[in-house]
């Protein structure tokens, strides 16, 4: 573990996330998540910068029915949004249409990604479904049996 660049985040596979600053850290919150969440537990670079969000919904061709971007505004104990408000944001519209047209997503998706003062984004993760407690009442009905 030496030769990590620290800080570094260990999150569980569900749930948990934690900033780590050296081995012993990493070692101490790795046997925390895995003992409550189990494995995989992923090491992952520490990103300095700003929660965004994408909600999108694709249509199995390559094409982007819909997508809201958001900033989360608070973070629960377990790294999950609780709060967040929506944002216009081009690039990460731009991030959105080019992922769901390279991989033709069929259904609901959430990207997640930090944006650093230096405005670049990366991408953290991707989960096949909207953020929990997320509505869209505005999809047209024919989309209905894809959100979930």
């Amino acid at each position: 573990m030496e030769d990590f660049e620290y800080p570094v985040l260990v999150k569980g596979k569900f749930y948990d996330a934690y900033v780590a600053y050296n081995a012993d850290q990493i070692s101490g919150f790795f046997h925390k998540i895995a003992g409550k969440w189990g494995l995989p537990v992923i090491l992952q670079d520490y990103i300095k910068g700003t929660e965004v969000n994408v909600a999108a919904l694709g249509d199995g061709t390559g094409r982007t029915v819909a997508s809201v971007s958001m900033r989360k505004q608070f973070i629960t104990d377990k790294g999950k949004a609780w709060s967040g408000i929506t944002i216009e944001d081009p690039k990460m519209t731009e991030i959105t249409r080019e992922l769901i047209g390279k991989t033709k997503w069929k259904g609901g998706l959430e990207l997640e990604m930090i944006k650093t003062s230096f405005s670049e984004y990366y991408l953290i993760e991707i989960n096949p479904e909207f953020p929990p407690g997320f509505t869209w009442p505005s999809v047209p009905a024919k989309h209905s049996g894809s959100i979930g």
